[in-house]
């Protein structure tokens, strides 16, 4: 008797599991559906985690940095936002707006919104481009319904194997991406923007292979681009601490020991723990 309901019981749990296996693959397929393509597998991820952990549901959503095409707009509001806000200082970011969405080109550092007006303010990709960082969590908080939630993510961060965040077209019309995205390539080797001077890294791009017009451009893009801050994890950190917001957790994305010896060189060089480097990415989940 024993042994048979230990089997119908096992049996029983079985069927729950593939019944709640299914259930989240529908869920995942409907998802899908209304997002359409576009949407990173790390951008989803970390969507789908949100949800799990704080909830779209009901919510008034405040997007930093949003995509062009509006793509994690759409996700949020899939997962139940009832209203999502998208801004975008770029010239390229479009302002429209329909029910329950609207996108606006708009400094972070000056929202124009009314005071503890979002229930949730995201930004994905977004902590190693923003420079006035005092400025835009402050700004962050004003927005913010008190009890309200931020969650900022970003990388590669500068002190990163791949942080010159390469994204380019060369001359020839070749694409130069530091995540090989799109067709793209990526022709500096971990940690060269940190090790070499611009002139060394310079030849060691013609040397492999791009031309010098390409080379030139490269070489300006990373070491004299606005597009991005330089701030280390740590400094990250310090702006949160610093900030009227509370920070409930930090979620550094660490990547495995390489390269040892580059690492200490790096460590002794710029006299910073040898973390700093592994950290490619991080977030920050922060309260109001």
């Amino acid at each position: 008797m024993d042994f048979q309901l230990k089997s119908l019981r096992s049996l029983v749990g079985k069927a729950i599991t593939r019944v709640e296996s299914l259930a989240a693959r529908l869920q995942k397929n409907a998802f899908h559906a209304v997002v359409g393509p576009g949407l990173r597998p790390g951008a989803e991820h970390q969507l789908l985690r949100l949800k799990d952990e704080v909830g779209f549901a009901g919510k008034r959503v405040l997007e930093i940095g949003g995509d062009l095409e509006g793509t994690v707009a759409r996700a949020c509001l899939a997962l139940g936002a009832k209203h999502v806000t998208s801004i975008n200082h770029d010239r390229r970011f479009q302002s429209r707006q329909n029910e329950r969405s609207s996108f606006r080109r708009m400094d972070g550092a000056a929202l124009d919104f009314p005071a503890a007006h979002f229930d949730l303010v995201i930004g994905l990709a977004v902590l190693e481009h923003i420079r006035p960082f005092k400025q835009v969590l402050e700004s962050v908080w004003r927005v913010t319904r008190p009890n309200g939630l931020v969650y900022l993510q970003g990388g590669p961060l500068w002190f990163s194997r791949k942080g010159h965040h390469l994204v380019l077209i060369g001359a020839t019309g070749q694409r130069w991406r530091f995540n090989g995205r799109d067709g793209g390539i990526n022709p500096i080797e971990d940690w060269d923007h940190l090790r070499l001077e611009p002139a060394e890294l310079l030849g060691k791009l013609v040397l492999r292979g791009c031309s010098p017009v390409d080379a030139q451009a490269i070489v300006d893009y990373v070491y004299g681009t606005e597009l991005i801050n330089r701030y280390s994890a740590n400094e990250l950190g310090k702006f949160f601490g610093e900030s009227r917001l509370t920070i409930r957790r930090c979620i550094p994305s660490q990547e495995p020991a390489r390269q040892e010896v580059v690492l200490a060189d790096l460590a002794s060089q710029y006299r910073l723990p040898e973390r700093e480097f592994r950290i490619s990415s991080i977030a920050f989940l922060a309260s109001r």
